[in-house]
């Protein structure tokens, strides 16, 4: 949630680690914007202890519990954000 908050994501990475992860249930790990991996096991597991169910069945409350578990899920930081180059000193 984090991430939302301070723009490092935007609600389409959100939906797109969630259509990915319901298009293929037996996938363990996933991407979240260019710059985290996600833990598909982790967040479905959460979402799980919520909802009471064995998996998602791609409905509308099965994607809602895997947005709001995702949202509390913390991915992992692959790749560091690109930092602006040191300004140079005019000649």
């Amino acid at each position: 949630m984090d991430l939302l908050l301070r723009g490092d994501l935007v609600d389409a990475d959100v939906d797109r680690a969630v259509d990915t992860y319901l298009a293929d249930p037996s996938l363990r790990t996933g991407q979240l914007h260019a710059l985290y991996r996600i833990d598909f096991a982790e967040i479905d597991a959460a979402m799980r202890a919520s909802t009471g169910r064995l998996r998602p069945a791609g409905g509308r409350a099965d994607r809602q519990a895997l947005v709001c578990a995702l949202l509390l899920h913390r991915p992992h930081l692959v790749h560091p954000p690109a930092t602006a180059e040191p300004s140079r000193p005019a000649r």
